[in-house]
């Protein structure tokens, strides 16, 4: 009976974790660190957290809210747009905010969403994969990669 119990405990704990990139397990409940002023890869559903400031901010990509980004290997009209949804928390206090880029960013002149929230500055940088003809608007949101930046103020 002792046996039942530790093994349904453990595949318990272990259906609680997930694999997003082929050598990094993530378990329910883990806080991946991130640097302040440094970029960094933002995953779904995965908290991410600094804790060098004193009270932590947490941050969290809860889900791709619209990807019309025109397909890098097609001609459009218009360069579509990306759309993420994040939440936020620092000292007991939430923000759920929707950040945004343009299709294509030109180097020269960074286009970057930036989300002000408890004295920390947080920006998108990109979202990936970019869509091509064969993958857009079939992106699973699993797959989906933000690379962004915190700055505190």
């Amino acid at each position: 009976m002792k046996y039942y119990l530790f093994a349904a405990f453990a595949l318990l704990f272990f259906s609680q974790c997930k694999k997003n990139e082929p050598e990094i397990v993530v378990c329910f409940g883990e806080m991946m660190p991130f640097a302040l002023d440094e970029p960094f890869t933002v995953a779904p559903d995965i908290f991410y957290e600094e804790n060098n400031s004193g009270t932590p901010l947490t941050l969290r990509l809860d889900r791709i809210v619209s990807d019309s980004r025109c397909p890098s290997d097609a001609n459009c009209v218009w360069e579509g747009r990306v759309e993420v949804a994040l939440n936020l928390q620092q000292d007991g206090k939430f923000r759920h905010d929707t950040l945004s880029l343009p299709g294509l960013i030109d180097p020269d002149y960074p286009v970057r969403d930036t989300a002000f929230f408890q004295g920390y500055q947080i920006i998108l940088l990109a979202v990936n994969p970019y869509p091509n003809s064969a993958n857009a608007g079939n992106i699973p949101q699993s797959d989906y990669r933000l690379e962004m930046r915190v700055n505190k103020n």
